[in-house]
């Protein structure tokens, strides 16, 4: 059965291109072609429980890196919000 959104499933597709090594090399091309943008976090810390809740968990994983990269996201969300703000 082909899902509307996502195309035909991996038998369906097999059964039609019937080659493993052809199959991944569209799936590679494919993938190649679709645009994705970038993930930062700093775009989903809106309030300051969402920056409480993300430093704590950075903070209980004893990882010094992670730690100060997460801390980076937060000044660069504090950044945004500040950027974005328009008294009323």
């Amino acid at each position: 059965m082909t899902n509307k959104h996502r195309g035909p499933t991996l038998g369906e597709f097999l059964e039609e291109e019937g080659n493993l090594e052809e199959v991944t090399q569209t799936a590679l091309r494919r993938v190649a072609r679709a645009k994705l943008s970038a993930f930062d976090a700093a775009d989903y810390l809106e309030t300051e429980e969402d920056i409480v809740l993300f430093l704590r968990e950075a903070t209980e994983t004893g990882d010094q890196e992670y730690i100060d990269r997460a801390t980076r996201t937060v000044a660069r969300a504090r950044r945004l919000s500040v950027k974005n703000f328009r008294p009323a």
